[in-house]
């Protein structure tokens, strides 16, 4: 019955822990207003392949 509590506990604390970050433009999530993970909204532009930057791929 200890181990359960231990586990629950542990599970609980890592949770919390790891539920209280507040949403950024690098946190790897697309949150806030994002149009994709970390970049368009309020965060920096998302690269395209109309941006004037070889980002995407392009060859020419």
């Amino acid at each position: 019955m200890i181990r359960l509590w231990l586990c629950f506990l542990t599970y609980a604390l890592v949770w919390v822990a790891t539920s209280c970050k507040k949403p950024s433009c690098s946190d790897g999530e697309r949150n806030q207003n994002e149009l994709n993970i970390d970049c368009g909204g309020n965060c920096e532009p998302c690269p395209s392949c109309f941006d004037g930057i070889r980002n995407q791929n392009e060859t020419d």
